[in-house]
């Protein structure tokens, strides 16, 4: 029985990894069970943030939409002339 673990985190594969699972979905969890760093990361996943890993594609999403530079601005004028639809690449007859 999981007496040592906390409610919706299991061990699973031969390796005893945690996850959480809740709602159908599973996250992993990285920090080992009784230390601040567990309690934190099993806070954040109860409220309904699970952490995202730096390297995820996901991260970077995450990363781009929340910043306010104007590394990828809108659509410029040279890139899509004319009005919307109407594009330069288009056969007239």
């Amino acid at each position: 029985m999981k007496k040592d673990l906390p409610a919706y985190v299991y061990r699973k594969g031969r390796k005893g990894y945690l996850y959480f699972t809740r709602f159908g979905k599973t996250t992993r969890m990285h920090e080992t069970p009784g230390t601040a760093e567990f309690a934190a990361e099993y806070a954040r996943i109860m409220a309904g943030r699970a952490p995202v890993e730096a390297k995820s594609i996901l991260a970077l999403i995450e990363d781009y939409k929340a910043a306010e530079s104007p590394a990828f601005p809108s659509t410029s004028v040279e890139t899509n002339p004319g009005t919307p639809g109407e594009h330069s690449w288009k056969v007239e007859t």
